[in-house]
């Protein structure tokens, strides 16, 4: 195993503990995820027949690793990608399969209204224990969660959350690695984009099952998260969309940006001090501005 500390401000690569099979990887400088992602690729060992990547805020189950690397011969027998389903910490299963982003599908995945329902499942209950990982109930979940996929086959989808993904040498070897282009977020739409485009299979297999906390950023970083999350859409719609598809999710990032402000910015008269109110409006601010082509 690979672990890239890319850096923490913290030092968290000392506290691990001593271990042969664990290399620790240290970046002088935060390269972005998906360089990050690069520079643990680079180190393991080139025998090595698969690229595992992970995000630090998974867990991976007992058994699931042998089950998803199983799963992998099955679907991508050719080569591809596979993703799994990921849990939130209370047990729901988060979105992680996607078609790529059009002028409508935009407004089930990235919209005002789909960040709503993401947090509306983040916050139910499906038998977990709430916020954090629920350790002591994992393999009972984990039965539970599989019973309840019984019968759901692994699937072609367009792109797969960067949170866990399995490569085999020969795929990853063949499309590079992550694109440097992107410093955080739509790198993993980039790698799907052009892993298909090569002709291999992008697979979800919600038959293997990851825990993914996404926690919330604080109200200083929420701006930054917006700024960068939209800056990676923009990036990849500008490199690979031409015509009607490029402008109608111009049209649609614009809309709800708009959208996003008018809603948000009236309860400003009542939560005055709020710092996290006052950072997603200004991230929405400097989105509207840079996909109106008015801030660099």
């Amino acid at each position: 195993a690979v672990i890239v500390d890319n850096p923490s401000d913290a030092n968290d690569y000392a506290k691990l503990p001593e271990d042969e099979n664990v290399r620790v990887v240290r970046s002088p400088e935060n390269v972005g995820y998906g360089l990050g992602c690069n520079l643990g690729a680079a180190a393991a060992s080139p025998e090595s027949a698969f690229i595992c990547i992970l995000n630090p805020d998974t867990a991976v189950p007992d058994g699931e690793l042998s089950r998803w690397v199983g799963e992998y011969y099955v679907s991508c027998s050719d080569g591809g990608i596979l993703g799994p389903a990921l849990h939130n910490d209370n047990g729901a299963i988060q979105r992680s399969s996607y078609k790529f982003t059009n002028g409508f599908n935009y407004w089930l995945t990235h919209s005002i209204l789909a960040g709503f329902l993401i947090n509306r499942r983040k916050g139910s209950w499906t038998g977990g224990q709430g916020r954090g990982f629920a350790r002591p109930r994992q393999q009972e979940q984990l039965g539970m969660f599989a019973k309840r996929k019984l019968g759901q086959l692994a699937r072609p989808t367009d792109w797969l959350m960067g949170a866990a993904l399995l490569i085999n040498r020969d795929t990853w070897n063949r499309l590079g690695g992550f694109s440097d282009k992107y410093f955080l977020y739509s790198e993993d739409t980039d790698l799907c984009w052009r892993c298909k485009k090569a002709g291999l299979p992008v697979i979800y297999d919600p038959g293997v099952h990851i825990w993914h906390s996404q926690g919330d950023p604080s109200a200083d970083a929420r701006e930054t998260g917006i700024v960068r999350l939209f800056d990676g859409m923009k990036r990849f719609v500008d490199t690979n969309y031409r015509g009607l598809r490029k402008n109608s999710v111009y049209f649609s990032v614009i809309a709800d940006m708009v959208l996003r402000l008018v809603i948000l910015l009236p309860l400003k008269l009542v939560k005055r001090k709020s710092k996290l109110l006052d950072s997603r409006i200004r991230g929405y601010r400097r989105v509207l501005k840079q996909w109106m082509g008015k801030e660099g």
